[in-house]
């Protein structure tokens, strides 16, 4: 048995080994290679949870099907599944079906950066991932700069609801920088997404210069330009679009590449790129509908490079190049360049290139292809390639040939020429046209063994060499291909030779026909002159030329004579002048390498500096290391190490750290150092790592935090210039001192004093302990720093004042060293001294008055150390006050209530300390002056709490009740006349309906006020009993006292509109001010309209309201602080300062111009065995920091390649360091990288044999060093074998032994397909058909019809959709329901579900929703008495605002008979980032108030970055200034019937909205600023559509100047 035979068996044995392996069952671990570990999850929780998290899971496994559309009550999912990290989904035969019913919900994964491979270990492969919504759009995989791989199983993508003309419904869409790699598995779309007789996606394709439905249909897959595509297998049942244009690609491989895979419906390839690089390369594959690439066209032959190149794949359908033309230089149109080449491919219908229409206007007499246009594209596009065709075998230059494959057509266009020629490659005799590539032609011309280039003019670069050495060149080309051969062709080929001085043919070659190369030798010694080959490979057929006229190949050779032979070497000397070092060897010939060593002098504080000579051609490889290289001049050399004597200017410090603290050592160095290290002993405790600490400059040694008491011995070692330099020993003794604490003052700060007073200072944390001791100054000084600091010697010092004075002070601690046990925090108290010994008099309030009942009196006077109040009440003629005093209590204050007329006195008093002249202490009574006031209590009389309310024009009646206090009524009778005593309002009168009779004593009235009122009103009722009514006051009047919650609620019926128009506007706060309407019940709120800001001078800028004036008529000025920003005026540069100055963003108001900015410098690069590159490829040696250095590997020598790079110095990051192109960003110092090189590995061309089945999945082929490949098999489709089977074959393999290719057979895998989708009480369709070969069964099985359930609304209306008023609705509709508006006196309450069991979005709001469940519902809408409407009972106020649901409201209006207004001003701050959809409500109630939301204010929902779905309200009538700007991913919008005002940049940068909706036609002001110029054209172009009302649709496109 032989080697290989051997080997062979043990690979099977093993592969077997490894089948079998997985086919045991596992839970949570499947063996393969890399024993990979699995996760089971079995719900969508567990799925969500393994796939969104960055951490593992990494490879999840389904363990039963999900289904998403039982979650969230039917709901399904209501955000995407984002995949985080990198993941594995083994969907194990089994269904994930991803579902959303929520509206404008389309992404059902998404994978932003994330990297997913979906695979199916099932035997049957039938485990799916289905996407379904509610709605048109659906992407089930979204791909943002993530990567997705499909190795099996099935992605699929239903129909969805098919409302709209746009079916956006992607299996996979790659929108932006993302990589998509299908190796197997199967792709679906419904193809109600893209066919069918409402569908244009037909029609679109047969029209040549169409897109494939621009985007608007369904697709299994769609790229956009900047994604990357590799199909290297599986099934596509549906479109397929890859946008392969742009020049921003970056990458040398294509950004797309086919190399398998089966396209049953149609592939676009769309747009060109700049046709300097392959954008799309087709390699394999079968396509069996229409295909069509946008490829670039030119009129200049100005392509290096194909952006199409096709070199294999079979095309079923037609094929369609759709050039678009870059350069239209050229009117007339002669001929033009498509950039695709055609190496390879199968067509059985047409592949063509023409001319878009567009493009004929360039072109009027010519708009198809002259005959030399389709010669050259002929020769550009297949080359040196052969057509196979079913009239035979032609060369693609072969141009007598074209006629065969290349059809005439009589192209006729009204008005223009009729005759052209169609580029078009097509099938002919119903035979496939092939394309055979390197059919003929040149290979390769090498020199000396060596490729060169070689060009078909004079024009080309020479090849220069000596002559002391003979020279090959050698012409290679391409055997001519046998299908050619056999049509008769054959090569016609001659070599002229040419020399410089004469333009005649020195030589003339002729090569036999079938010779495939040619050698020229130029012998040693040959004459020095200019040798010129020119290769001439043309084609006959059957003896005669088809047409290639002098095919040239030219190579141009320069040979100067060889130089004369160099001396023999000689060796010189090396010297080490000083001393100081060595030099090994000490003698060497030029070009050897010498190696030189400076002595280590650091323990004598020398540093070594770096590497002198004076001798020419001495160049050291690093003149700054101690040890390094030169290469030995053709002389002696003398070189010296330069030396630096060094110091510690600043030795380290013995300290005293505090345990469990760390601490630091201060030194300073005589030289710049990069690093510093603590070391105790000989081991390093402590390091910096790399820095860099200038010459003299502080360097901080952090000492590392000891736990006990302990002492250590440390020494610095700092290393400068690569050597290391230790410092003095020193000790650090840790102790345990606690934190000083802070010093506390009694009195406290800011105490007034009279006299002198006594201030003490503490340390109340450690008092009595004496740890620490008090320092203090009287000067305001700190006394940390101070030179009058005083220390108490103990932790509590009595200071007496005798004059204003700021005392600072800290505990202190001396013997601690840590800053924070040392000192502690400042503690700051200032003493005031009022006066020598003048008390202040007390100030009593209020002053003397009359009253009623009782008064409260409070006493006031400065706070003085020491000084209280005291006072006493005496009535006229009680005898001296002296004795009758009572110490004053501010918190219970002073109660007056006697009858008659008594007089409060006040004063104040201090006792202090005093002395007789005998020496006697006593204690001495310091008093004020006395204050006085008088008060007299008199009758009263009070009204109850009562609202007078009512309606103009409408009747009304109210009780009042009065009460009188000390006095009786006299003279009063039921049914009197009393209008007199009120302020009533106009149309009402008040008549005595009762008096109180307890004991005859008449002191209560209750009065009726009714009537019919003419006038609004909302003021205090006031009431005056004339004295004739009174029995003991009846000398004068008597004003009932006011009630603030007793007035009138008078208000105008609810038709009432405000009329501001006239009324001046006036200041209401600093952001804004109002006008009040002439009925006096609404304001009209405004911002202020500021001119610009002015610079004052003074540091100030200030600017005036244009609109207003303050109540004094004066106009509203704001002042401000500059605000300044620093402005650059000439950016700083390499060696070069640049200049700021400070700018105000207000006023522009300028200072510090010329402020220097420092220059920028740059590090030394050092690259051994390569180069160092930036930007365009400019080579460097210097590089700033933060820019990005490219090294490139000089070539490597024969017998080695690249191994990987090695970084010397600078500690950089490289990108690939084993790559031999690669980056790094350069940081703050020098680099030195260093490329190294290894043996070359010895080569071998594999031969494999064919393809033999392994298993049921792969086949596998080997070359005869043994070496295996293997990969997937090429199945055809599914083929029905009877009702229960389907079949497919391999177009590859054979089973081994067998004559026939390998044949799979399974069972159909049957799905459910809807036919006619169900309707209410309309039942549909379906039938079973197999996913594979689309076998059908069970046709015609009737799908139950939809039913619907009673909607019941107590008190409302329910409607869906676009307002439609309904009583029964189907399962999973969105309900809305309205209150209706309530009876007279009454407000809205809430909603109560009464049977359905719904849950309602807001059960307060009038108007709310709810989705409808399978069952019947029924609500109720409930009412409550409308509270009092005076705005001081409730707190509600113009300007207030308050919450409510996710909204932020303000009140613009309050009416107290009706509804207020009010507007949306922002959204919740925790909602700010999350709310997706928004519906502005008519009313947004606040405290039981009702009030209709009439605007949305400026700036209200700015950012809302998620937000989707937006619905204006219809009591809405402006949309304010920046309302909805920035809401990036708005799509939806709908404009409420009242809205007249759209206001300027209210939806600026929303430039994804797809639809807006125009409810009213109220609409007369829409700001040309309102939408951005993107905006604008996505609602020209119809990107945007406009829905609704047509007379505001046309408003709305006139005042946007969209025609």
């Amino acid at each position: 048995m032989t080697k290989t035979n051997t080997r062979n068996r043990i690979v099977s044995i093993l592969l077997v080994l490894v089948m079998l392996l997985t086919m045991v069952p596992i839970n949570a671990v499947t063996a393969n290679a890399a024993d990979t570990s699995w996760t089971t999850v079995n719900t969508y929780d567990q799925l969500k949870a393994a796939l969104s998290n960055q951490n593992p899971p990494d490879n999840i496994k389904l363990g039963s099907d999900i289904d998403t559309g039982t979650l969230t009550s039917g709901m399904g999912i209501i955000e995407p599944l984002e995949v985080k990290g990198r993941k594995q989904l083994d969907l194990n035969g089994h269904t994930l079906r991803m579902y959303s019913a929520k509206t404008a919900m389309s992404d059902m994964i998404m994978i932003r950066r994330g990297d997913l491979t979906v695979l199916d270990s099932s035997s049957g492969q039938k485990g799916t991932i289905l996407g379904s919504t509610y709605n048109d759009s659906c992407y089930l995989f979204n791909i943002q700069y993530g990567k997705l791989t499909l190795n099996s199983g099935t992605l699929k993508v239903d129909a969805g609801s098919l409302k709209t003309e746009n079916k956006w419904r992607r299996v996979i869409y790659c929108y932006v920088g993302g990589t998509v790699t299908i190796n197997g598995g199967t792709l679906h779309v419904a193809p109600e997404t893209y066919e069918g007789e409402n569908n244009a996606y037909g029609q679109y394709f047969e029209e040549e210069y169409r897109d494939l439905l621009n985007g608007y249909c369904g697709y299994t897959l769609m790229a956009a330009n900047s994604c990357k595509v590799s199909i290297n297998g599986g099934t596509f049942q549906g479109p397929v679009r890859l946008d392969a244009g742009g020049s921003d690609w970056k990458e040398n491989e294509p950004r797309i590449q086919i190399n398998g895979g089966t396209f049953e419906k149609k592939v676009m390839l769309n747009g060109p790129g700049d046709g300097t690089k392959p954008l799309t390369v087709i390699n394999n594959g079968i396509f069996l509908d229409y295909v069509q690439a946008w490829v670039a066209a030119s009129f200049e032959n100005s392509f290096s490079t194909s952006e199409v190149v096709i070199n294999g794949g079979e095309f079923h359908k037609k094929f369609w190049m759709r050039p678009t033309f870059v350069d239209k230089n050229d009117k007339d149109l002669t001929g033009y360049h498509v950039a695709v080449k055609l190496n390879g491919g199968t067509i059985h219908e047409t592949l063509s290139v023409d001319k878009q229409p567009s493009d004929y206007g360039y072109a009027p007499v010519r708009p198809r292809l002259s005959y030399s246009d389709v010669t050259f594209l002929a020769a550009e596009m297949l080359g040196k390639n052969a057509v196979q065709t079913g009239k035979g075998t032609f060369a693609a230059q072969d141009t007598s040939s074209y006629r065969e494959y290349i059809p005439y057509y009589d192209y006729n266009k009204t008005g223009r020429w009729s005759e052209g020629f169609v580029f078009e490659i097509k099938a002919v005799n119903d035979q496939p046209t092939k394309i055979l590539s390197n059919a003929w032609g040149m290979k390769s011309v090498t020199l000396d063994g060596n490729p060169i280039d070689y060009f078909k003019d004079w024009k080309g670069t020479v090849e220069r060499m000596d002559n002391s050495t003979a020279h090959t060149l050698k012409f290679e080309w391409y055997p001519l291909a046998s299908e050619l051969v056999n049509e008769g062709y054959s090569y016609r080929t001659k070599c002229e030779h040419y020399i410089s001085g004469s333009s005649a043919v020195q030589q003339t070659d002729t090569i036999a026909a079938d010779k495939t190369s040619h050698t020229v030798t130029i012998p040693a010694g040959a004459d020095p002159k200019v040798y010129s080959y020119d290769l001439q490979l043309n084609l006959d057929k059957n003896g005669s030329s088809v047409g290639i006229i002098s095919n040239q190949h030219i190579v141009k050779l320069v040979v100067s004579e060889a130089p004369p032979a160099p001396p023999a070497p000689v060796a010189h000397s090396i010297t080490v002048t000083n001393g100081r070092g060595t030099a090994n060897p000490t003698s060497a010939m030029a070009g050897e390498t010498v190696t030189v060593k400076a002595k280590d002098d650091t323990a004598n504080n020398m540093m070594f500096t770096r590497w002198n000579t004076e001798t020419a051609g001495v160049t050291f490889a690093d003149a700054t290391k101690q040890e390094t290289t030169f290469v030995m001049p053709d002389c002696d050399v003398k070189v010296n190490p330069g030396f630096q004597q060094v110091s510690f200017r600043k030795q380290p410090l013995d300290s005293w750290p505090q345990v469990n603290h760390g601490s630091k050592a201060i030194v300073t160095f005589s030289a710049p150092i990069t690093k510093w290290e603590l070391k105790e002993g000989n081991t390093t405790v402590a390091s910096s790592g790399s820095l860099f600490i200038n010459t003299g400059n502080p360097i901080t040694v952090d000492i590392p935090a000891q736990s006990s008491k302990v002492e250590k011995t440390y020494t610095v070692v700092v290393t400068a210039n690569g050597q290391k330099f230790s410092s003095n020993k020193f000790k650090v003794s840790w102790i345990n001192w606690p934190k000083a604490p802070e010093v506390e003052f009694t009195p406290a700060d800011g105490t007034q004093f009279v006299g002198k007073i006594e201030v003490i200072a503490s340390d109340a944390l450690y008092a009595g302990e004496e740890i620490f001791e008090i320092a203090y100054t009287t000067d305001g000084t700190d006394p940390k720093t101070s030179t009058t600091t005083i220390y108490a010697n103990t932790d509590t010092e009595h200071i007496t004042l005798t004059e204003t004075t700021t005392i600072k002070a800290r505990a202190c601690n001396y013997d601690a060293a840590a800053d924070a046990e040392k000192w502690g925090p400042l503690a700051t108290a200032t003493f005031t001294k009022y006066s020598d010994s003048t008390l202040p008099k007390p100030i009593i309030t209020p002053e003397g008055m009359t009253y009623t009942g009782s008064i409260k009196a409070y006493l006031t006077a400065p706070a003085l150390d020491g000084v209280k109040m005291e006072y006493c009440l005496m009535r006229t003629g009680d005898p001296n006050i002296t004795g009758y005093w009572e110490t004053y209590d501010p918190e219970t204050g002073i109660t007056v209530n006697d009858f008659g007329t008594i007089t409060l006195y006040a004063r104040t008093f201090k006792e202090v300390d005093a002395e007789t002249p005998d020496g006697l202490y006593y204690v001495e009574t310091l008093t004020s002056e006395n204050a006085s006031v008088t008060y007299t209590r008199t009758y009263s009389a009070a009204i109850d709490n009562v609202t007078v309310s009512g309606k103009v024009g409408k009747t009304m009646t109210q009780d009042v009740v009065i009460r009188m206090n000390g006095d009786r009524f006299e003279n009063v009778t039921a049914g009197d006349d009393v209008s007199a005593w009120f302020n009533l309002p106009a149309g009402l009168t008040a008549n005595v309906k009762e008096l109180s009779n307890a004991n005859g004593y008449h002191g209560t009235l209750t009065v009726t006020i009714s009537g019919m009122p003419t006038a609004t009103s909302a003021v205090a009722i006031t009431v005056t009993i004339p004295k004739d009514k009174l029995y003991a006051n009846n000398t004068t009047d008597l004003t009932v006292l006011s009630n603030p919650n007793a007035y009138y609620s008078i208000a105008l019926d609810a038709d009432h509109q405000h009329d501001y128009s006239g009324q001046p506007y006036l200041y209401l706060d600093p952001g804004n001010h109002y006008q009040e309407c002439k009925a006096g019940d609404g304001y009209n709120i405004q911002a202020h309209e500021f001119t610009p800001w002015t610079d004052n001078g003074n540091g100030t800028h200030s600017h005036h309201c244009t609109v207003c004036k303050m109540t004094d008529g004066s106009t509203y000025t704001e002042t401000a602080k500059h605000t300044w920003v620093w402005v650059v005026d000439q950016e700083a540069a390499l060696n070069q300062p640049g200049k700021q100055h400070e700018e105000c963003t207000g006023c522009h108001a300028k200072r510090s111009e010329n402020t220097e900015i420092p220059a920028l410098r740059d590090y030394a690069v050092t690259v051994t065995g390569g180069t160092a590159t930036v930007a365009a490829g400019t080579t460097i040696t210097r590089a700033m920091e933060g820019v990005e250095v490219t090294v490139t590997a000089d070539a490597p020598e024969t017998g080695k390649v690249f191994d990987k790079w090695v970084v010397k110095a600078g500690g950089v990051t490289l990108a690939n360091e084993t790559s031999a192109t690669t980056t790094f960003t350069m940081p703050g110092n020098d680099v030195k990288i260093e490329a190294t090189y290894k043996d070359a590995p010895p080569s071998h061309t594999h031969s494999y044999g064919t393809w033999t089945m392994l298993d049921d999945s792969q086949h596998s082929r080997s070359c005869t060093c043994g070496d295996m490949q293997f990969e997937a098999h090429t199945f055809s489709a599914w083929t029905k074998v009877d009702e229960s089977t389907h079949s497919r074959t391999c177009s590859k393999c054979k089973k081994s032994g067998e004559a026939t290719n390998y044949t799979e057979t399974a069972k159909h895998t049957w799905v459910w397909v809807v036919d006619q989708e169900a309707a209410l009480n309309q039942p549909g369709k379906q039938h079973e058909e197999c996913t594979g070969c689309h076998a059908k069964r069970s046709e015609n099985t009737e799908i139950p019809a939809l039913r619907d359930y009673a909607v019941t609304v107590t008190g409302g209306t329910a409607t869906v959709a676009a307002g439609t008023t309904i009583t029964r609705a189907m399962e999973g509709v969105e309900v809305t329901v309205t209150a209706d508006a309530p009876e007279t006196g009454k407000v809205f309450d809430k909603w109560v579900v009464k049977a359905g069991g719904v849950t309602l979005a807001n059960e307060t709001s009038a108007t709310t929703t709810f989705t409808m469940p399978g069952n019947d519902v029924k609500i109720e809408t409930t009412y409550k008495d409308t509270p009092p409407s005076h705005t001081h009972s409730y707190g509600v106020y113009v300007g207030m605002t308050y919450t409510a649901g996710n909204f932020i409201y303000q009140i613009t209006s309050i009416d107290t008979a009706t509804l207020g207004q009010s507007k949306v001003i922002g959204v919740v701050a925790a909602k700010k980032n999350k709310i997706t959809k928004v519906t502005i409500p008519d009313r947004a109630d606040c405290k039981g108030y009702g009030l209709n939301v009439t605007a949305v204010g400026d700036n209200a929902f700015v950012g809302c970055k998620v937000l989707k779905k937006l619905t204006i309200g219809n009591k809405v009538t402006v949309i304010g200034k920046n309302a909805f700007k920035k809401c990036s991913k708005l799509k939806t919008v709908v404009i409420g019937k009242a809205v007249k005002t759209i206001s300027s940049k209210a939806f600026i940068g929303d430039n994804k909205i797809k639809k807006i909706t125009f409810k009213g036609k109220k609409l007369k002001t829409v700001n040309k600023n309102a939408f951005s110029k993107k905006a604008k054209k996505n609602i020209k172009s119809k990107k945007t559509k406009l829905k609704g009302n047509k007379k505001a649709i046309k408003l709305f496109e006139k005042k946007l100047k969209i025609k």
